[in-house]
């Protein structure tokens, strides 16, 4: 049984621009995200397969990448891997911040995050904080914090079927997670597959100093929202000069000017002030 979260993480912690993204909608996810080559950061394999594909190991780096096998490809299961993040030689003091981006995370479960105030060979100490992801946060959690100087970090799964996040109307082939942490404070701005609408990759830049959504070809802005279904007038459904934002390859949604709601920004807001 997981013990009650206490690290840090932030749910629904959404760019202003897509406050309206439903878990509802329609959505297509992006076919073959590139992902970051590793530092030379790997002490040690703790990790194994029954596949004998290496995974795992100790990262002791500031930054780095944490990524399946083979990944965006297939990788052999039953797989178990484990990684350990020390920060023990980069912090000085009570003020450890260690944090999680799933810029790249496509499995449905099986990936847990524990903290420990000291991690050996032969003695460990964990510190009861607890984080796992699952199918209702996958796309939801932009960060996780934590704040000891160890974070355990393991990878389990028996099988590749209804394991994965897949669009409704197409299995894809992407398979696994390629995430990003940082010893270090938390970025002002962050992504993953759904702040970039399923219509880019989310990217750390070579230096990790920031985090962007990388958009396929015919979309663009920040998040990818700009795409063709918001230039058609007859997709363009927005009223009141709310702005259209497509989600997928096959959905819209509007955001609303002050003072409107709605899914078309139709109706008007009114003040709860109004007849006191």
């Amino acid at each position: 049984m997981l013990a009650t979260l206490t690290a840090t993480c932030c749910i629904d912690c959404l760019h202003p621009a897509q406050d309206n993204i439903s878990d509802d909608d329609d959505v297509q996810l992006p076919r073959t995200p590139r992902h970051l080559k590793p530092e030379n950061q790997f002490q040690s394999d703790s990790g194994s397969s029954d596949g004998a594909v290496p995974c795992g190991g100790k990262l002791t780096a500031r930054h780095g990448i944490i990524q399946t096998p083979s990944f965006p490809n297939k990788f052999p299961v039953p797989i178990t891997c484990v990684w350990i993040i020390d920060a023990s030689e980069l912090t000085t003091g009570p003020n450890v911040s260690i944090v999680i981006y799933p810029t790249q995370l496509y499995v449905l479960g099986g990936l847990r995050f524990t903290e420990y105030m000291y991690y050996g060979d032969d003695y460990k100490v964990r510190s009861q904080r607890v984080f796992q992801f699952s199918e209702h946060n996958v796309t939801k959690v932009a960060w996780i914090q934590f704040n000891s100087q160890y974070l355990e970090i393991s990878f389990t799964m028996r099988t590749l079927d209804g394991t994965h996040l897949r669009a409704l109307d197409q299995l894809l082939d992407v398979y696994g997670f390629n995430i990003t942490y940082e010893v270090g404070p938390l970025k002002p701005y962050q992504c993953n597959a759904l702040k970039c609408r399923f219509l880019g990759h989310c990217y750390a830049r070579e230096d990790f100093s920031s985090y962007y959504c990388s958009c396929f070809p015919g979309y663009s802005g920040a998040d990818c929202g700009q795409g063709p279904l918001c230039e058609d007038l007859l997709q363009n459904v927005c009223e009141n000069g709310g702005t259209c934002k497509q989600i997928g390859a096959s959905s819209v949604t509007c955001l609303c000017k002050e003072g409107y709601k709605g899914n078309k920004c139709e109706s008007p807001e009114v003040s709860d002030d109004l007849g006191k």
